[in-house]
């Protein structure tokens, strides 16, 4: 280090420290002593000094996941923003503990994805919650073929849904399927639509 000559003064004195940009955080000392320094009227008598190393911010968050209602969480994974001098996860202590209070039977919805386990006395440690969201599970409702001869009755029309989860079945619905075609009693032979919807 190089300070800014003193008044009255000639040269500067030398600065040192045993710190270098790798070091840990803590306390070292900063040596002074006469370097260049003259003067003819003066004596100098030296005081060191301390230098801080603090610790550096570093945010870890969850990332944020997606999953179909009925199917097992995905892997949860993070992400480090702020570590200096190229280091990476490894310089951390302790493991890191990532999870969700959503089990494959929870509902649709929003879920936080918490986080934390991890230490270090170089870095402070900001853990940020993501979001896992769970999306309906999709049940295809299919209109049921039907077949009469010229003449007959409509059928009733039925549907059949499929793709439920969870051992559930078409109990867990609600609401009312509407189930029409375009053929009448006198329609003649042919192959007539059955539509459905909600």
């Amino acid at each position: 280090m190089t300070p800014d000559p003193l008044p009255a003064c000639g040269g500067a004195p030398a600065l040192t420290t045993t710190a270098v940009a790798a070091s840990p955080v803590g306390s070292y000392p900063i040596v002074v002593s006469i370097g260049t320094l003259s003067a003819a009227n003066y004596d100098f008598s030296f005081v060191n000094g301390r230098l801080a190393v603090t610790p550096v911010a570093l945010t870890v968050s969850a990332d944020s996941k997606a999953r179909l209602y009925g199917s097992p969480n995905p892997a949860f994974t993070a992400s480090f923003n702020g570590f200096v001098l190229s280091e990476d996860p490894s310089v951390l202590g302790g493991t890191l503990v990532i999870g969700t209070p959503a089990i494959t039977t929870s509902g649709v919805g929003n879920y936080p994805i918490v986080l934390g386990g991890l230490t270090s006395a170089n870095y402070t440690i900001t853990f940020v919650p993501g979001v896992l969201v769970i999306a309906p599970a999709t049940v295809t409702v299919t209109a049921d073929d039907k077949l009469i001869f010229f003449g007959d009755a409509l059928p009733t029309l039925t549907a059949t849904p499929t793709g439920f989860v969870l051992g559930e079945t078409a109990a867990v619905l609600s609401g009312q399927t509407v189930l029409t075609t375009s053929a009448i009693l006198s329609s003649p032979v042919g192959t007539y639509p059955i539509s459905v919807a909600q």
